[in-house]
């Protein structure tokens, strides 16, 4: 079926389309440079054609300078692999020897800002470039931003300077699991680490508005206890120093061991949570000076305790995590402690700074110090696990995890479809998620054991809320087998979370499909131009499916001829729309969607069509 809608107002709800500005000509070719302009040649995925690409890499400002020495990627969007080029003196690469295909471009260097080719800003996906075979593509433009700066000082409490102390730049994103704004990592190593005065210095950033926080770094988590030095402590030193060789004297008690200490993640100019912080905003090219840190020692704590199955017995291993609710997200590792040492059952997680906390335990497949003594632990005690919730204020806690039986969810595997069913079917993978929201912890579950005949069960999954997936082996997007189902209680686990409590589940039908319908077209503009600038959606027009990383929501940038697809879709009514910015996931945010649906075209998909529905875009 093939369809062609003019969208007046899409484009006007969320924006007008940019027009290019226009560069000026490139100067008059430079003697050659020692950097060769032209793509490395090493070993890829590309393949080998008669197509070539050339252009210039030029910085975005109202009079565009050349990018020297720029590296440009060349990435394949239907392949894997890529290859680089090196800008010369005047900003220009060349690739040759293309086969032909759809490729991204992006262009990197020191102090300056990715931004793939076509793309509005730099967290925004960029446009595919379309190659014919033997087509010898020139004059394509990348601009690039000069990179913005964040710099300052980290101090201690005593407000002397904080060498070492790693500093973290943070901007508030979509967050894939809980689809809510939080913080999230500026993309590339946007930290720094302060030098011996205690000055750092973060370069390379985009405009916009950011947050700086100094994680947890200075002392350690575990193993080793941070404790002020008192006077007393001073004082009894000395006197032992002073009496040592001396026949008689008294053996002095030790004074009071202060409390433990530990630097707390805090953010600028100083507060110790995001509630508090101060935004950045910066613009292009911008330095920002003076924003000075002070870390914050608070008290620390441990929390202790035994591990032991129902009947009191001690598990020959043991697995245990903890996880901090107030953890950073986005901050890789933030709210993560180190695996403790576990002995007959006992273990002690130290150096807690106050906070709420969760301690999860699971019997270990193995002795963590076997040495091949001993009887392997039983499928009945693997299964269990062990979760609490702990509040720390800087005093010592003391818990004992009793180990529960969680419940078995099982099912099996049906195939619809032409293509005879995988011949392995042990190898299928079919996994269950934890659903949790921010400040929320959950105990994992292993992949589930699938056997010849298609049967599966997961074995010792903990009370709360999973999203089930399944995928075969060998198959892509439009490709062999692809999951449309997953029933259990007249409910789709892939799209409405699954409630385990104590009860088993048992009645899961997992069907796949040889038959996966998709969504193609193009986008023009009102002259019939391809319009590549915009951004397509295709989400549901039920608002239940509304939800992070909902399979039935999808946003592509179209490749240069305008053409656009989307994969394994659902059957059912869609959404279509054009927009002309948008942010990274934030399609999947219920009230941008509401927004969308009034401008957007509306179609219904059957199991295995391949529909076709082209976008014709009026101008304002």
């Amino acid at each position: 079926m093939t369809g062609r809608l003019l969208i007046a107002g899409c484009a006007v709800a969320l924006g007008t389309a940019l027009l290019a500005q226009d560069i000026p000509p490139p100067p008059p070719p430079p003697p050659p440079s020692p950097i060769s302009a032209v793509a490395r040649d090493a070993p890829t995925g590309l393949g080998v054609g008669r197509a070539s690409l050339s252009g210039r890499v030029v910085t975005d400002e109202t009079t565009p300078q050349p990018v020297r020495r720029a590296s440009v990627r060349l990435g394949g969007v239907d392949s894997n692999g890529g290859r680089i080029a090196v800008t010369d003196d005047a900003g220009r690469f060349a690739f040759a020897g293309l086969p032909a295909g759809r490729y991204v471009l992006t262009p990197t260097r020191e102090g300056f800002v990715g931004v793939a080719y076509g793309a509005k800003r730099p967290d925004r996906p960029g446009s595919a470039l379309t190659i014919a075979d033997g087509q010898q593509l020139t004059g394509v433009v990348v601009r690039m931003l000069r990179g913005a700066v964040i710099t300052g000082t980290v101090r201690d409490e005593t407000g002397q300077p904080a060498p070492g102390q790693l500093i973290s730049v943070m901007r508030y994103g979509f967050s894939t699991q809980t689809g809510e704004r939080a913080l999230q990592p500026v993309r590339g190593l946007f930290s720094a680490t302060a030098d011996d005065r205690g000055i750092y210095r973060v370069y390379g950033l985009a405009p916009g508005d950011y947050v700086v926080v100094a994680p947890q770094g200075i002392g350690s988590r575990n193993g080793v206890d941070v404790h002020r030095v008192t006077a007393a402590d001073v004082s009894w030193a000395t006197q032992q120093i002073q009496n040592r060789g001396r026949a008689g004297s008294p053996t002095l008690p030790s004074p009071p061991r202060a409390p433990n200490i530990l630097y707390a993640p805090v953010f600028f100019p100083g507060v110790p949570n995001e509630a508090s912080a101060t935004t950045i905003t910066l613009s292009a090219g911008q330095e920002r000076a003076g924003v000075d840190i002070s870390l914050l020692l608070v008290p620390t704590a441990a929390i202790s305790g035994t591990v032991s199955f129902a009947d009191g017995s001690t598990p020959t291993g043991v697995q245990l995590f903890l996880l901090a609710h107030d953890r950073i997200e986005g901050l890789a590792f933030s709210g993560f402690s180190s695996v403790p040492t576990v002995v007959n059952g006992k273990f002690t997680f130290t150096g807690l700074t106050p906070g709420r906390y969760t301690v999860t335990a699971r019997p270990a497949s193995a002795p963590p110090t076997s040495r091949g003594g001993g009887p392997p632990p039983s499928a009945e005690s693997m299964a269990q696990f062990a979760l609490t919730e702990v509040n720390v204020d800087g005093q010592d806690v003391t818990v004992a995890l009793r180990l529960q039986t969680g419940a078995t969810v099982a099912g099996r595997l049906a195939f619809s479809g032409t293509l005879p069913p995988p011949a392995d079917l042990s190898r299928v993978r079919v996994a269950l998620s934890a659903v949790i929201g921010r400040g929320q912890a959950a105990i994992g579950v292993a992949p589930a054991t699938v056997d010849a005949s298609g049967a599966f069960d997961f074995a010792g999954v903990a009370p709360g809320r999973y999203r089930l997936s399944a995928s075969v082996p060998g198959s892509g997007p439009t490709t062999g087998w692809q999951v449309r189902s997953a029933m259990v209680a007249g409910s789709d686990a892939l799209d409405t979370p699954l409630e385990i409590g104590s009860a088993p589940v048992s009645d899961i039908v997992v069907t796949f499909t040889d038959r996966p319908a998709d969504l193609s077209g193009r986008i023009q503009d009102a002259k019939g131009q391809p319009a590549p600038e915009y951004f397509v959606i295709v989400f549901a027009s039920d608002k239940k499916f509304w939800t992070p990383q909902s399979r039935w929501i999808q946003a592509k940038r179209p490749a240069s001829d305008g053409r656009f697809t989307f994969p394994n879709l659902p059957p059912g009514t869609y959404n279509l729309a054009a927009v002309t910015d948008v942010e990274q996931g934030e399609w999947f945010d219920p009230s941008f969607l509401a927004q969308l649906a009034p401008a957007s075209i509306t179609l219904t998909i059957v199991e295995g069509e391949k529909k076709i529905q082209d976008i014709q875009v009026a101008a304002n």
